[in-house]
């Protein structure tokens, strides 16, 4: 939609699209703005690697080490997008909560929700439906980390296409209203968001087996002991 809002969308598939991470340059037509776009995967999508089911976390640190890999580290505006085709239900507030929890706090102020397929929706009905999600009891208290906004996008239906509906030519101008608002909020997003390298914690230094004089006197020679370590404190059991 960005670099050309005459796209036909594509047919409805039950998982998404993008099955990992990559890169595309995007130069926008009439613009002066040249974009690195980086797609990724969605959350709670069925991705497998060599070792078989990927859970979210490793999700998210596949995206965080691509990012890395191919040396693009800021972003001015990170968008999750949430399909209006299949509805926003307990995954998606999910998704958004450990996106948040796993890039950390600074995210919130580069972070967008943008709603796609809404290229058939009227002022009103989007209306109501940015109403819907800001106090929903689940949704609501999270999309106020949303703070670059709430947005919509679309393409041409491909159905209506097919059928050379009259709906297209209104679907057309709905789709580059949503194109010009989005870029205008691309434009003015000036400060950006940096993802941290990953770091390897380095290994905790060995405790003292160090027991105190009084309990040597109480414990039987050669008595197996069992230590369970947790945060850095040692514990008899």
């Amino acid at each position: 939609m960005l670099t050309d809002p005459r796209e036909i969308s594509s047919e409805l598939t039950l998982f998404a699209q993008t099955r990992e991470p990559k890169m595309d340059i995007v130069k926008i037509h009439h613009s002066n703005l040249t974009l690195n776009l980086l797609d990724t995967p969605g959350l709670f999508d069925r991705q497998y690697d060599t070792n078989g089911l990927l859970t979210n976390d490793e999700c998210l640190r596949q995206i965080r080490k691509y990012c890395i890999t191919i040396q693009v580290t800021e972003f001015h505006l990170v968008c999750l997008c949430l399909s209006m085709h299949s509805g926003i239900n307990a995954e998606d507030i999910q998704a958004a909560r450990q996106f948040l929890e796993y890039f950390g706090p600074d995210l919130a102020n580069h972070l967008c929700m943008i709603i796609t397929r809404c290229e058939s929706k009227n002022e009103g009905q989007r209306l109501l439906l940015r109403n819907q999600i800001e106090h929903d009891q689940e949704f609501g208290p999270i999309t106020k980390q949303f703070k670059r906004g709430i947005h919509f996008s679309g393409a041409i239906n491909v159905d209506d296409w097919n059928q050379a509906n009259d709906v297209v030519l209104r679907q057309f101008s709905t789709i580059c209203e949503y194109r010009n608002i989005l870029l205008d909020l691309i434009e003015h997003s000036t400060s950006s968001f940096k993802i941290k390298p990953l770091t390897i914690p380095p290994p905790p230094r060995p405790l003292p087996r160090h027991v105190p004089p009084n309990e040597r006197s109480t414990r039987k020679k050669g008595e197996c002991l069992s230590i369970l370590r947790l945060d850095n404190h040692t514990y008899e059991t």
